[in-house]
């Protein structure tokens, strides 16, 4: 219903007439739209917007138990956990241990050589036998797309949505440093450390009072 009620909160609340009528009265999702907008102000000053939740957010549900551990100790962000579930049994061939081993070494590798997300996403489709983009073998291959092809379009446009959407980065980004900095023993860090950090803060602060004032103006 989350899904249904974003995509109408994209193409508009109006019922149309065109294509395959919808699952659940138009009504009924905006009004659970509405809700879910509330209770995301509620709960988190610096609200994710309700289409973030629903696109993304949500998927984490369905997220193998390391990946979710991996997220919340902050080795990597929201759309990197998303493309390591992709190594399911299933997708990769292998059985339930094999399948978090892959995800293990991946995830070492990935942090180890301070990969970007999109590296990361380029080389789990690598590991997956995908394409960027589908191709087909056939105008009846193309007429006819297979589970797989379609999953894989899927999942393309999810991120490029995540990553064209600079809030979206930018605010998964801002919680993964909020979390490393809270783990931060202050009896612990050096004189560098701290300077390095006060530099990197000092930057943060600078731009990030630009963009304030030019976003309330």
């Amino acid at each position: 219903m989350l899904r249904a009620a974003s995509h109408c909160e994209r193409k508009g609340w109006t019922q149309s007439l065109r294509g395959r009528p919808s699952r659940y009265d138009r009504g009924r999702l905006q009004r659970l739209w509405n809700v879910l907008t509330e209770e995301l102000a509620r709960v988190d000053r610096e609200s994710v917007s309700p289409r973030t939740f629903t696109e993304h957010y949500v998927r984490l549900l369905s997220c193998p138990a390391d990946v979710a551990a991996a997220l919340v100790d902050g080795r990597i962000n929201l759309f990197e956990a998303l493309q390591l579930a992709r190594l399911t049994p299933a997708a990769a061939g292998l059985t339930s241990s094999g399948a978090s081993k892959l995800r293990s070494r991946v995830l070492a590798a990935h942090v180890a050589s301070h990969a970007s997300a999109r590296q990361l996403y380029e080389r789990i489709n690598d590991l997956l036998g995908r394409s960027r983009r589908p191709e087909t073998d056939s105008p009846i291959d193309a007429a006819q797309p297979t589970a797989a092809a379609s999953e894989a379009e899927e999942i393309d446009a999810e991120t490029d949505a995540y990553l064209a959407d600079p809030g979206a980065l930018f605010a998964d980004q801002l919680r993964q440093i909020s979390i490393e900095l809270a783990r931060i023993d202050s009896d612990e860090i050096t004189d560098a450390e701290s300077s390095a950090l006060f530099d990197l803060l000092d930057q943060l602060y600078l731009r990030a009072s630009k963009v304030a004032r030019r976003t309330n103006d």
